[in-house]
């Protein structure tokens, strides 16, 4: 018992030391901090026996405090040498000024938000993208724009009854039946459904589709987000037969399908927000600034609208399957395309359109063509199904 007593005695006794010891050589870390910090504050930037960086830190006193330095060893002369920890995240996130933390949790926490609301997956394709328009404005946005190119097309769209116009019809019909076919489907549980997660379609419904025929030599496809389809006499010279003239117009629908038209805007709109919360929050940011930022920011998009060109081509490709054209001759169309336009290597790089080859060489993959020339078969022997039907009849 009395050995016992001892070693806790002992033991006591080891523990006041060390208490004492560390009570007498430790000081107060935050009292340390801020005679250091200014008495760095009040050492002249060009005096001869410190080194010529400024060591006039941007810390106040009271922000310094969120530091607490353990163990430090001065060195006298060379501040940069000295030690210093933090304890905890806490500590560090009280760097932030209080109104820059503030900005930075409304970004956070709305973009979060807005993407959770806006991410949608494209059919055929599967690919998820945000899109941060209504489809009541988006169609609102394709009818100023389908009313403007009406302008600019006065006295030069062909009458319907005109043949070319006639048989353009003709085809861009194969194609949107062949599209509303692939919708019918997505309804009933099949078809454009990829692991759990349906693509977005409603934008498609009731979609008034028109096409209109440009006497123009031009040789040149366009769409409207809200259906309407502009394809120049000029395009007729390079695409002669029906397939062809079908993968330029899958092609439009293929844009359309994807949403990419508010794709883009909705890439443009995160740097419009972006720019008002600083407008509004930080300081007021004019046009001078703002018009560079946007001219990079439209190069730096660059990549997204090629990857739209090529996604809108395998869309197009499988739509032009369904409708019973021969997808193999997809390929071809973009290297005339290409070699029309003037392919270079830079347009892979530089331009809003990939070049012809890589569009070609694309579409010519194993795996691709494989499952547009699985629809193509199918879709020949419902056709011919369907013209057995009718014979009987």
């Amino acid at each position: 018992m009395g050995s016992l007593r001892k070693a806790k005695l002992a033991i006591n006794v080891i523990r006041n030391l060390g208490s004492k010891i560390s009570t007498r050589s430790c000081r107060n870390p935050v009292l340390e901090a801020n005679n250091y910090q200014l008495k760095q504050q009040c050492v002249s930037v060009n005096s001869p026996s410190r080194s010529n960086i400024s060591r006039v830190s941007w810390y106040s006193p009271k922000k310094f405090n969120s530091f607490h330095t353990f163990g430090r060893q001065t060195h006298k002369g060379r501040p940069f040498l000295s030690r210093s920890y933090h304890s905890s995240r806490a500590h560090a996130l009280n760097l932030i000024p209080p109104g820059l933390r503030r900005i930075l949790l409304r970004v956070l926490v709305g973009g979060v938000v807005i993407t959770i609301w806006g991410l949608e997956r494209i059919p055929y394709s599967g690919r998820f993208h945000v899109i941060l328009l209504s489809e009541d404005l988006t169609r609102e946005i394709g009818e100023n724009t389908f009313n403007g190119k009406m302008k600019t097309y006065e006295g030069k769209i062909l009458p319907e009854t005109h043949p070319e116009s006639v048989r353009v019809k003709s085809i861009a019909n194969d194609i949107i039946k062949a599209l509303e076919k692939g919708l019918k489907n997505e309804k009933l549980g099949s078809g454009l459904g990829y692991n759990g997660f349906k693509a977005a379609t409603y934008h498609l419904e009731g979609l008034d589709w028109e096409i209109f025929v440009v006497n123009e030599p031009t040789v040149r496809a366009s769409v409207c987000y809200s259906g309407k389809i502009f394809v120049s006499t000029g395009l007729f010279d390079v695409l002669r037969t029906d397939a062809e003239i079908a993968t330029a117009i899958a092609h439009e629908v293929g844009h359309v399908v994807a949403r990419h038209g508010a794709e883009d805007i909705s890439k443009k709109l995160w740097l419009i927000i972006l720019k008002n919360m600083v407008k509004r929050w930080i300081f007021d940011i004019g046009d001078e600034i703002t018009k560079p930022i946007f001219e990079a920011y439209d190069f730096l998009l660059l990549p997204f609208r090629r990857r739209n060109e090529m996604e809108a081509d395998y869309i197009g490709l499988l739509l032009l399957a369904s409708a019973g054209y021969d997808p193999q001759v997809a390929p071809q169309v973009y290297e005339k395309l290409g070699k029309v336009s003037g392919d270079s290597p830079l347009d892979d790089y530089l331009a809003t359109h990939p070049s012809g080859k890589k569009r070609a060489k694309a579409l010519s993959q194993a795996k691709v063509m494989a499952e547009a020339l699985g629809i193509y078969n199918e879709s020949r022997s419902n056709i011919l199904l369907e013209m057995m039907r009718m014979s009987v009849i």
